[in-house]
């Protein structure tokens, strides 16, 4: 991640936010991915990981495990909502857009808006490109 030195304290402010909220957003795709390849959870031989039931549209058989795995859901959608409405706020605070920390908001926007629409939609395709692009964000 970059290292800020802005001078505008909203900026700075701003940056910390999502820096921080990045940071937890990967943690918690790191646990839902556990989830999504089988590897956390209970599993039967019809459903083996979250990808079968979304390639299924049926819904994960053990209570637990589907639980767990919705609320994760939640949370990385929830957290890349703030992340998007952070970015917005940054590129509009921003003085210069060509500010490294701003850029390196803005490079995220794409793969972010991705992985919502795959998580919201149960596209396990998707969720495999924009998770993978997701997850090698710096």
């Amino acid at each position: 991640m970059p290292d800020s030195d802005a001078v505008n304290p909203k900026l700075w402010e701003c940056l910390e936010k999502y820096k921080k909220r990045f940071a937890t957003m990967k943690e918690d795709l790191a646990l839902f991915d556990r989830y999504f390849m089988g590897l956390t959870g209970n599993w039967d031989s019809r459903i083996r990981h979250v990808q079968d039931a979304w390639d299924k549209k049926i819904q994960v058989p053990d209570i637990n495990t589907r639980t767990r795995s919705l609320d994760l859901q939640r949370e990385i959608k929830s957290s890349i909502s703030a992340l998007l409405a952070l970015a917005k706020s940054i590129t509009r605070i921003a003085d210069d857009p060509s500010n490294p920390d701003v850029a390196w908001v803005a490079s995220h926007k794409e793969n972010l808006t991705g992985l919502h629409a795959a998580i919201q939609y149960d596209k396990s395709r998707e969720y495999q490109k924009f998770g993978a692009a997701v997850r090698t964000m710096k």
